[in-house]
């Protein structure tokens, strides 16, 4: 393997663990490896008001900052549905919440307009057309922890077509090329990852019976590798079988040879990083 592809290789997935996201709609694509590639957030903000007092922002009972008036807070999230609760300190000098829930999907903002009008400060989900109608003419509030990062469950998707042969569950000596470059970064920079899942997928090729045995053994071979290449990381081998296909309208597609084609992108190696950190900060 040429030393630039695996500077490549290995540049691509440090980008897909540690920048936010988790299941993903759109992905960056290195030859054989589909990497998550995902922006989520939630933008509070707060006008100008008489009250002046100060609004702590909390994400899943975690404190992420506080908002002055005229300020904003960018607070990154997995995709999913999150609890938010603001808190004020009212006239008996006591904090006081006001909750809300709110769904961020993949690579999008999620706007919580922060409303002083009461004594108590409120959340309230907002539609806006752009991150730039909520930043423009506020400064940025005070984050608690430096750009509070979540844990996740990431992902990393492999072409099973390169990590075996069709029908088979015994590594290719690509196949082992390719996982001992994910080895390499997992040991040297993943290190606050809980746990692995290696799901095994296939296509609808060769009957459901069939298809769950052969993607629970080659996740198993994904898994064996690992621990002989001396990953510690504890991990877990999952056969999928055929439930869980990306493509559409393949089984129509004529000869047998074009199908096997089109059906490519169903038959993946999902390898998922849960609980996990983000390691590199700006």
């Amino acid at each position: 393997m040429k030393k630039s592809f695996t500077y490549y290789l290995a540049s691509l997935l440090l980008l897909s663990i540690f920048m936010g996201g988790c299941t993903s709609k759109e992905v960056t694509k290195s030859g054989s490896i589909v990497y998550p590639d995902s922006d989520s957030k939630i933008l509070f903000y707060r006008d100008a008001d008489t009250t002046g007092k100060p609004v702590t922002i909390r994400v899943e009972d975690r404190i992420v900052g506080v908002l002055k008036p005229k300020e904003y807070l960018s607070v990154p999230v997995c995709i999913g549905k999150h609890t938010i609760k603001v808190s004020t300190r009212g006239a008996d000098n006591a904090m006081h919440d006001k909750s809300a829930s709110v769904v961020v999907d993949n690579n999008a903002s999620k706007y919580i307009y922060i409303d002083t009008s009461k004594a108590i400060a409120e959340p309230k989900a907002v539609s806006v057309a752009s991150d730039d109608m909520i930043t423009s003419g506020r400064s940025e509030g005070g984050y608690m922890v430096n750009r509070y990062v979540p844990n996740c469950t990431r992902y990393i998707d492999l072409s099973s077509d390169v990590l075996f042969a069709f029908g088979e569950a015994k590594l290719t000596p690509k196949g082992e090329a390719l996982l001992s470059e994910l080895v390499t970064t997992l040991k040297t920079k993943a290190i606050d990852i809980k746990k692995l899942v290696i799901e095994g997928h296939t296509d609808i090729i060769g009957g459901t019976a069939y298809n769950n045995n052969l993607s629970k053994k080659r996740a198993q071979a994904v898994v064996d590798f690992f621990k002989k290449q001396g990953l510690k990381i504890p991990m877990v081998a999952v056969g999928m079988g055929e439930k869980y296909p990306i493509t559409k309208g393949c089984e129509k597609v004529s000869p047998r040879a074009k199908m096997i084609e089109c059906l490519k992108p169903d038959r993946r190696v999902r390898i998922e990083l849960i609980n996990k950190t983000q390691l590199i900060k700006k």
